[in-house]
């Protein structure tokens, strides 16, 4: 992707310029809306988020009070409140948390369709805490990066580092990859290293069985750095903290018994959708990911940067499936991450 740097620089830094953003418009209260994280001053563009087709200011929607709006005949799509949450069981709907029986449901490129991309000027600034810069801790991968030595990336995790539903994994344009991919593109461009990125994510999956496939689908790949992204299946599946913290410990503990300078970046994953069935105890997760931190072992606080997101977006605006998947911005926001804790 030709605009790669600009998707990777980090939402929290951006220079006043908020690049792509993901939007959703939603019917409410007599008008279709939708908002941006910053308090936009100017929109530069508004496109599909496939990227295919830019919307006219004044045509598809106006710019009013800091939020857009839908004109009457616009060509931009967009979900009534009935739609987002449905009265009967369907393939479009997954279970709620009381007291909201049901919400809209979509795997593949359905919420795609209907998210916009938009890129406006503001002046105000990033509201939460900063991701930490842990190049200090990754001494050896810092130093294969300032070299331009080759470097051997490994991802394993649940379905959102396996891809979903990053539009590159769904196969619509823009063909954006899943987040390890541009982790390592992002190497690749501000390092010039050579990246073998191997990514043994899988669906569905938790700590449990991550513990059990470790030596074939990790250890077996001799990796230099190895990014741990699990813990939305194992809060949905209420698995304890310290038992979540134990398995990504016995993890690391087996690449590093064949691997002895493997170092990692233990990813805490993004939200659930607060109002699905899904939400659990993901949240008790990134404070013992964090005890975990050491020598050649970093946190990636996904978890509390999508929290600061979603303190002034909806998470129909970021999500792939609109229960527990990102789409590609947020895909952007986990690269992110990654390559500031790297340093780079």
């Amino acid at each position: 992707m030709q605009d790669i740097l600009q998707r990777l620089n980090p939402v929290w830094n951006d220079g006043g310029l908020a690049y792509k953003e993901s939007v959703c418009f939603i019917e409410e209260n007599g008008s279709i809306t939708a908002g941006t994280y910053y308090s936009a001053e100017k929109i530069m563009s508004l496109t599909s988020a496939d990227e295919t087709v830019e919307y006219v200011l004044g045509e598809d929607y106006l710019f009013e009070d800091g939020r857009l709006v839908l004109t009457a005949n616009s060509r931009i799509p967009y979900f009534t409140q009935a739609e987002l949450y449905p009265s009967e069981a369907t393939e479009k709907s997954y279970g709620g948390k009381d007291p909201i029986p049901l919400v809209i449901f979509g795997e593949g490129t359905f919420f795609h369709s209907y998210q916009c991309s938009v890129t406006y000027l503001h002046s105000d600034t990033w509201r939460g805490d900063l991701p930490q810069v842990g190049a200090y801790r990754l001494k050896r991968t810092s130093s294969i990066l300032q070299n331009g030595d080759p470097l051997k990336l490994l991802v394993y995790g649940d379905s959102i580092p396996a891809g979903g539903n990053a539009s590159g994994c769904t196969g619509i344009e823009p063909y954006q990859p899943a987040f390890g991919e541009l982790i390592a593109e992002g190497i690749r461009e501000k390092c010039g290293c050579e990246v073998e990125c191997i990514n043994t994510a899988v669906g569905g999956t938790a700590t449990p069985w991550a513990l059990e496939e470790v030596e074939e689908r990790a250890v077996r790949h001799h990796p230099d750095l190895a990014i741990i992204a699990f813990g939305m299946n194992d809060g949905s599946g209420n698995i304890p903290p310290q038992d979540f913290r134990n398995n990504i410990k016995g993890i690391i503990d087996a690449i590093r018994r064949e691997s002895p300078d493997c170092e990692f970046i233990l990813f805490s994953s993004i939200l659930p959708n607060a109002e699905s069935c899904l939400a659990r105890i993901q949240g008790e997760y990134p404070p013992v990911l964090r005890s975990l931190e050491d020598r050649g072992v970093v946190l990636a606080d996904m978890y509390s940067v999508h929290a600061e997101l979603l303190s002034a977006k909806r998470y129909i605006d970021m999500t792939g499936n609109n229960v527990n998947h990102p789409n590609d911005y947020v895909h952007r926001v986990y690269a992110q991450i990654a390559l500031c804790a790297l340093g780079i």
